[in-house]
């Protein structure tokens, strides 16, 4: 949300926000017209949950990686 402030919207710079938030793609889902209120939460606890396991792939990734050009 703050990098959609940031940039001037989400539809500005759209490959920012996927950049950024990779799981944002989900939150498309909340345009639907009626949807129950567990959706309304359940959606957004999947993006973020999601964005967090990207987020530790990469790094766990990247921490080998230094490691082991470290170690050289």
């Amino acid at each position: 949300m703050v990098s959609a402030q940031l940039q001037g919207g989400v539809f500005e710079w759209p490959c920012v926000m996927v950049v950024i938030w990779p799981s944002s793609i989900l939150l498309m889902a909340l345009e639907a017209v009626s949807q129950p209120w567990w959706w309304k939460i359940a959606v957004p606890a999947v993006a973020v949950a999601l964005n967090v396991a990207l987020y530790s792939i990469v790094g766990a990734v990247v921490f080998a990686l230094a490691r082991r050009f470290a170690r050289s």
